[in-house]
């Protein structure tokens, strides 16, 4: 198609947006959820260009990438990578849009709710919220670290102080509701869980008849961890080694990387652990007190024996100042069965590895009137149960079970301690805070009316079928995702016309009946949708039954061809990039004369070469190991790389190995003002040689009209976006060299090839295009 038509054809989708309105009385609305490398808000700005009222919601990440700020400020200096303190940076006065909501995923729809609503005074109040929220978390970090942030300003202060009291109110109103006499009962495929494993209140007979409890045995061998008082030495010994092992070595990478990997059992029981303690839940840093070793008399016994029936039998004396043993077991299972779970929500934003414990965990909260969600446990979340009220560890290998509420204490007990999920702790509530207006926003627009519930169930079974074959705890963790994060979404998904789910969060609209709704993949079907695992789940589910899927890397062709996605309803979209405002940025930039006899080589890519996963390297080693080859041939240039990754340590190594060091310069992480500077003073943009497809280093590069290296599939290319991406395509040590050579013979680029490049990204990746290729498929879906 030539320039005129194709130019045609955009100018016709892009009318759609006037057509809807003139229609609708309104514009057309859109909900993007998720937010991985700032496509969701790149998009929704570039959306909002062209008349659509796009929102993103960015609930529970924050990732310097994830934020706006990273993306649209221009700012000095190192902001942390897993938790940017943006009130310590000097933004040149760039503020974050309201159409771009980030924070705890609870308070986040409370924000939409208002903002939907036209209530201005309770946005303000959920955006101050907000801020608040992550305020107070910084302040955590800071305190794991040893450092000190200024004090919370006065307003968020306020903010927050009214958000727990409110908290408090609900317990104390919560604390008055009677316990139902019926209790739901979760089942799940039958070829994955033995109907014995429903859950139910246990009783004797089933005890007895059960074979050896697997948990009960976890639960034994957790107990023989607990500190011995009369050799802490040794002990505190063995407890700092493992956590090196298998702790520290865990967030070092998480910190680096910035991708919570496969995090390990370890690791979350850690967290939950600090933060049974009361000690700051993140941060790389730890405080001194991370080793102390809990009170002996709240430990929890050396494991005792079994009697004829499976269950334990405490051999020892009891302790008068202690636990009995069952309330040690049971408290010991809560920790690591279902608060690590809870943690890992809280901290990642994603249900991952969830257990069927939590699920019961959580029913058994929701028949009793209790707060379904919020990870912040009461201060006495850990304290005794009364014994001889405790309830016996079930027998049946997969189920947790929950104290009976009828023999459980009562909340007018001398011991003021409860059990988490079997009653509330009292509270004393001010009466003049009832009538604050603040309140009523809480009220208002807190969890909203839950109309699918009937529909979410059936769509929730119908899944479940279909994936029997899996492991039973990646169906426990989709039902709870469903039930416990999806679910809140319900009532806001109804103000937009259509919801666009970023990576796996299509979930969320698929599993609320809501038809309209699109999937964005950035690289999540590479690998995630044929996994047998939870994400694999609710990957394949829902871009399966999305009304259009929207593929932006030209690599994963074949997956889309192996989930048998429908062609007529997959779109091959560009990466959403304003490329406006790169423009803008060119035509401002003074441009350095360059020097014909020095050529710069310019690498920004994430140093990832050697650790796991594969799927996150990018090869850096490649390009070093041909640039030493190049560099025997008596040829001088010079390479920049970007001191961040968790292999920098070992490109550095590789680098003293090769004997390149007077050739290479390392700089620190730059803003994106900074690196588009260097992008043009450079001869050539150094990317990646792992994955045949454009990154986003490669895209914006081009647009600015660099030359780049990077690895690409240029017959695939071709089909994705209509003609090849003029490139340098390299994929091995040899053809890295050859291109190095290539650049070195024409320093200049007197062969044009960044001109080409510039020119192929207007026609091919304009943010006009980007957006038009969505409104075709949105007008399709209104349509329908």
């Amino acid at each position: 198609m030539g320039r005129e038509g194709h130019d045609s054809e955009l100018q016709g989708q892009l009318a759609f947006a006037k057509e809807f309105q003139r229609a609708h009385d309104r514009p057309l609305r859109v909900l993007h959820i998720g937010n991985i490398a700032n496509n969701a808000y790149n998009n929704a700005l570039i959306q909002r260009r062209f008349g659509i009222e796009a929102d993103v919601v960015c609930y529970n990440y924050y990732h310097v990438m994830g934020c706006p700020e990273w993306e649209a400020a221009s700012f000095d200096g190192h902001v942390d990578n897993m938790f940017p303190d943006w009130w310590a940076t000097e933004l040149g006065g760039w503020r974050r849009p309201d159409w771009f909501v980030q924070g705890p995923v609870l308070d986040c729809l409370s924000y939409l709710r208002a903002k939907n609503a036209g209530d201005s005074e309770a946005t303000t109040f959920f955006w101050t919220l907000l801020q608040a929220r992550y305020w107070e978390m910084l302040d955590g970090i800071a305190a794991a670290e040893s450092r000190v942030r200024p004090p919370m300003p006065e307003h968020l202060a306020d903010t927050i102080s009214i958000a727990r009291d409110f908290q408090d109110f609900q317990l104390s109103q919560a604390s008055r509701i009677p316990e139902p006499l019926d209790r739901p009962t979760i089942v799940l495929p039958e070829a994955s869980i033995e109907p014995e494993s429903v859950l139910s209140r246990t009783s004797p007979a089933v005890s007895m008849a059960a074979p050896p409890n697997p948990q009960i045995e976890q639960s034994r061998a957790l107990a023989d961890e607990y500190p011995n008082p009369e050799g802490p030495g040794r002990l505190v010994t063995t407890y700092r080694s493992l956590l090196t092992k298998y702790v520290f070595v865990h967030l070092r990478r998480e910190a680096e990387t910035g991708v919570v990997a496969r995090s390990s059992l370890a690791v979350a029981i850690w967290r939950s652990q600090r933060r049974s303690r009361g000690l700051p839940r993140f941060g790389f840093e730890f405080p001194a007190g991370v080793f102390t070793i809990p009170n002996p008399d709240a430990a929890t016994p050396a494991a005792g024996e079994s009697n004829a029936h499976g269950t334990l039998r405490d051999t020892r004396a009891p302790n008068p100042k202690g636990p009995s043993r069952l309330t040690s077991i049971y408290r010991s299972l809560l920790t690591k069965y279902v608060f690590v779970h809870l943690r890992r929500e809280a901290e990642t934003g994603v249900a991952a590895w969830s257990s069927l414990a939590v699920a019961i965990w959580r029913s058994q909260r929701r028949t009793r009137g209790l707060p379904r969600f919020g990870f912040e446990f009461p201060a006495d979340v850990f304290t005794t149960p009364d014994p001889d009220a405790a309830t016996p560890v079930a027998s049946e290998s997969i189920v947790l079970a929950i104290p009976d509420p009828d023999t459980a204490m009562t909340a007018a007990s001398t011991s003021a301690a409860v059990d988490v999920g079997a009653l509330v702790i009292p509270v004393v509530t001010r009466p003049e805070i009832i009538d604050r207006l603040e309140f009523r926003y809480f009220e208002k627009y807190g969890k909203g009316e839950d109309r699918s519930a009937s529909q979410r169930a059936a769509l929730l079974g119908d899944v479940l079928r279909q994936f029997t074959d899996y492991p039973a705890e990646a169906l426990v963790s989709v039902e709870a995702f469903a039930s416990t994060v999806a679910n809140e979404f319900a009532d806001v998904l109804e103000h937009y016309d259509i919801i666009q789910g970023y990576s796996i969060d299509g979930f969320i609209p698929f599993i609320n009946g809501f038809k309209n709704y699109t999937c964005y993949e950035h690289g999540t079907l590479r690998e995630v949708p044929f996994e047998k695992s939870y994400n694999g789940i609710l990957c394949s589910a829902s871009y399966k039954n999305a009304a259009f899927s929207f593929v932006t890397n030209s690599d994963v062709l074949p997956s889309v061809k192996r989930l048998k996605l429908k062609r007529e309803r997959t779109v091959y979209l560009p990466h959403a990039f304003d490329d406006e405002k790169i423009s803008t940025f060119r035509a401002k930039l003074k441009i350095p004369v360059r020097d014909a006899k020095v050529t710069t080589f310019f690498s920004p890519t994430r140093h990832h070469w050697h650790a796991a996963p594969a799927s996150m390297q990018k090869g850096n080693d490649l390009f070093l190991r041909a640039a030493a080859q190049v560099a025997q041939t008596d040829r001088d240039f010079r390479i920049i790389l970007v001191e961040w990754g968790v292999d920098v340590h070992r490109s550095k190594e590789l680098i003293r190995e090769l004997g390149i060091e007077d050739m290479v310069s390392w700089i620190p992480s730059l803003n994106k003002a900074e690196l588009r500077q260097l992008y043009c003073s450079s001869d050539v943009v150094v990317d990646q040689f792992m994955i045949p497809a454009m990154g986003g280093v490669t895209f914006e590069a081009m647009a600015l009209g660099c030359r780049v290296i990077t690895n690409l599939d240029e017959a695939q290319s071709a089909e994705f976006f209509g003609a090849a991406p003029p490139c340098l395509a390299a994929d091995s040590i040899e053809s890295c060299a050859a291109r190095i050579f290539e650049v070195l013979a024409d320093p200049l680029d007197d062969d044009g090839r960044g001109d080409a490049a510039r020119l192929w990204f207007e026609k091919c990746h304009s943010a006009r295009r980007v957006v038009a290729l969505q409104l075709a498929a949105y007008r399709t879906i209104c349509a329908a």
